[in-house]
């Protein structure tokens, strides 16, 4: 942590993310692929009543690219059929996510 107070917090955080993007090749199939993606940055939470908090966070994605395109047709997995060879997906770089959070109990 910091910065640390009864009503700020701030820190330094890694991690990662596991998306599943989709789309359609070029035989109609809906494809799906793997992205995997580690993160580092810093993340505020800056509290706004006693069960409320503003959740800052931004930082660089180091990684990202996809692996390989597959469908599913009956209970079998098959590689996407693609004219011009498969797209390419990279979401590294700089992000800024901004959240809300609510304790309920």
């Amino acid at each position: 942590m910091l910065i640390s107070s009864s009503i700020i917090k701030i820190g330094g955080t890694i991690g990662f993310d596991l998306d599943l993007p989709f789309r359609k090749d070029n035989h109609d199939h809906v494809v799906t692929t793997l992205l995997v993606s580690p993160h580092a940055g810093i993340k505020a939470e800056i509290l706004l009543t006693a069960k409320n908090d503003l959740i800052l966070y931004g930082g660089y994605r180091f990684a990202g690219k996809t692996s390989s395109w597959e469908y599913s047709h009956e209970e079998k997995t098959h590689s996407a059929v693609w004219d011009d060879g498969a797209p390419e997906i990279d979401i590294s770089g700089y992000f800024i996510s901004v959240g809300y959070k609510i304790i309920i109990f």
